[in-house]
């Protein structure tokens, strides 16, 4: 047990402004679980040599309220490694303007892993 502690605020103990204003957040354990996985996926997702662009808790489609991570599709490395080492893949098409664009995602240890196709 603490005793004693002195809490600060987000913006500090100087009374530091903090821009965002936002509250402080608490982590459950359903979502230390998810980070931990996102994370572990992350890394293994870079030891296939494969750029991670972005690092969702809360996802996309098709990871609504899971955890995602959006990648870089290289056309000029080979992507087998990571494909050999995930799961089933979904494909979308989405049209925008007159532009169609070809998503694909898949299961890496438990975490969607989203990417688009080259056209």
């Amino acid at each position: 047990m603490i005793t004693n502690a002195t809490i600060y605020p987000m913006h500090g103990p100087r009374g530091g402004h903090n821009p965002a204003q936002r509250p402080a957040h608490v982590l459950t354990d359903r979502a230390r679980r998810n980070l931990a996985r996102m994370n572990a996926a992350a890394r293994t997702l870079r030891t296939l040599g494969v750029r991670v662009l972005e690092c969702r808790l809360d996802g996309e489609w098709p990871a609504v309220a899971e955890p995602s991570i959006r990648i870089e599709r290289d056309i000029h490395r080979s992507f087998a490694a990571f494909l050999n080492a995930a799961g089933p893949r979904e494909w979308v098409t989405v049209a925008h303007d007159g532009i169609s664009t070809k998503s694909a995602a898949c299961r890496l240890e438990g975490v969607w892993i989203i990417w688009e196709e080259p056209q």
